[in-house]
């Protein structure tokens, strides 16, 4: 055994350095292989056929079909599965106006699962002969030449040059869609949605509602409006099927219904 003197003044042996040195390379041959490894299992993947997409499920949709959100996706069968560009797939579905969120799953070895949360609509904003049919955040999902679901309501008052599908319209009044997308909020949280036939913004100081074409509602301005639509939920289910009168809830200390004679 060699003994070399440190310039700390320490003694180091030759045998404790050769030690060192095997341990090292004995690392560095076993990062190699698991890098190696690694690379082989990458490569098989990507190849294999084994892990073609053979199944491609659509689950959360009810309005727009599958096949149209597959073939938005741009994913085909037949490719590796590990090819998919999960963000670009997502993208591409997004752009179906009715889409509000979707996720994507690879399933292994072959299938994919494309999960979709899509859009409601809650009304209608006319429009040169035609209708707009938006969701709860004012947000574009189709043009319609009429009236397919006669339990939405039909919105008025808004003024607004263009409108591009999938995307919040753009009014010449920002508050008076604001105002709407707030009465919206409380009359789907009480349910009343079906009930509603009609809702005024002209002026949103004196918000009116038309329930079942038979009674018609002042909400006044858009202040409390959880408040006045609870009180409203309370007056309807007062009164009896088929009774036509006026509700004023623009008072908030004092409610009223007056019956038509």
């Amino acid at each position: 055994m060699i003994l070399i003197h440190s310039s700390s003044g320490n003694f180091i042996t030759t045998t404790e350095n050769k030690e060192k040195n095997r341990r090292k390379k004995r690392t560095s041959r076993s990062f190699l292989a698991i890098l190696l490894l690694i690379m082989a299992i990458v490569l098989t993947s990507l190849f294999s056929p084994f892990f073609n997409i053979i199944n491609i499920n659509v689950k959360g949709n009810k309005t727009i079909d599958s096949q149209s959100i597959i073939d938005a996706s741009g994913i085909e069968k037949g490719i590796n599965i590990f090819r998919v560009n999960i963000g670009e797939a997502k993208q591409n579905i997004c752009q179906i106006p009715y889409i509000d969120s979707v996720k994507i799953n690879r399933n292994l070895p072959s299938r994919i699962t494309i999960t979709v949360i899509e859009r409601k609509p809650v009304g209608y904003i006319p429009f040169m002969g035609s209708y707009i049919l938006i969701d709860r955040k004012g947000n574009v999902l189709e043009v319609v030449s009429q009236l397919t679901n006669k339990n939405l309501p039909i919105i008025r008052g808004l003024k607004f040059n263009e409108f591009k599908l999938g995307e919040t319209i753009q009014v010449d009044q920002e508050k008076k869609l604001a105002v709407i997308v707030s009465c919206m909020k409380e009359i789907i949280n009480y349910q009343l949605l079906q009930q509603v036939s009609q809702i005024d913004v002209h002026d949103i100081n004196s918000i009116q509602l038309t329930i079942e074409d038979r009674i018609k509602v002042n909400l006044g301005d858009s202040l409390k409006m959880n408040y006045k639509v609870n009180f409203l939920k309370q007056i309807l289910d007062e009164l009896q099927d088929g009774e036509k009168g006026y509700v004023d809830l623009s008072n908030e200390d004092r409610a009223t219904f007056r019956p038509n004679e």
